[in-house]
C-alpha cells in the first residue's frame, strides 16, 4: 500500500478514536473498519489476517463493554428501556440544538423516564448520574480498544513492510 493510503487509513483511525468519546460516530466500528479496509488493500496474507483477527478481538471487547456496562448500571434502580427512550430524545436533541442537543436530550429523556416512573425528583437525578458515569466509563474502555486496534494496526506497518 502506498503511503497516501497508509496516512488515510490513519485519518479514518483517528477519527474513530475521535468518535469513540463523543458519540456522533460509531468510532469503533469505523477503526475497525478501516482496519479491514488496509488487511484488503494491503495485500492480505496470513500475517494481515492475523493482526485483524486481533483487531476483531478488541473489537468485539469494546462492543460488548460498550453494551454491558450501561446495561448493568441500568438494571436495579433504572426502569427497563431508560437508555433507549435517551437515545430518542437525543435523536431530537440533535436536530432541535444543534451540536448540543444529542448529550442534553439523551440526559434529559434518562432523567425524564425515570421521573415519571418513580415519581421521585431526588432519586431520578441519582439514577441518571449513575446512569452517566456507566456511559462515561464505557466510552473510555470502548476508546481504550480503539487504540488497541490503532496500535495493532501501526505494529502491522513496521512488521509487515
Amino acid at each position: 500500500m502506498n503511503p497516501i493510503g497508509q496516512v488515510l487509513i490513519g485519518l479514518a483511525m483517528a477519527i474513530g478514536l475521535v468518535g469513540t468519546l463523543i458519540p456522533v460516530l460509531p468510532g469503533l466500528t469505523l477503526i475497525w473498519l478501516a482496519g479491514l479496509t488496509w488487511v484488503i488493500l494491503d495485500g492480505p496474507d496470513a500475517e494481515h489476517w492475523l493482526l485483524f483477527a486481533l483487531m476483531s478481538l478488541f473489537f468485539v471487547i469494546g462492543l460488548i463493554l460498550g453494551v454491558y456496562l450501561p446495561a448493568k448500571s441500568a438494571t436495579g434502580e433504572t426502569p427497563k428501556w431508560t437508555l433507549a427512550t435517551g437515545a430518542v430524545f437525543a435523536v431530537f436533541g440533535f436536530f432541535l440544538i444543534p451540536i448540543v442537543g444529542a448529550p442534553l436530550g439523551f440526559i434529559f429523556g434518562i432523567f425524564l423516564r425515570i421521573l415519571i416512573d418513580t415519581r421521585e425528583f431526588h432519586r431520578a437525578i441519582r439514577t441518571t448520574a449513575k446512569s452517566l458515569r456507566a456511559l462515561g466509563v464505557a466510552a473510555i474502555l470502548q476508546c481504550v480498544c480503539g487504540i488497541a486496534i490503532c496500535t495493532t494496526w501501526a505494529l502491522g506497518l513496521l512488521i509487515v513492510n
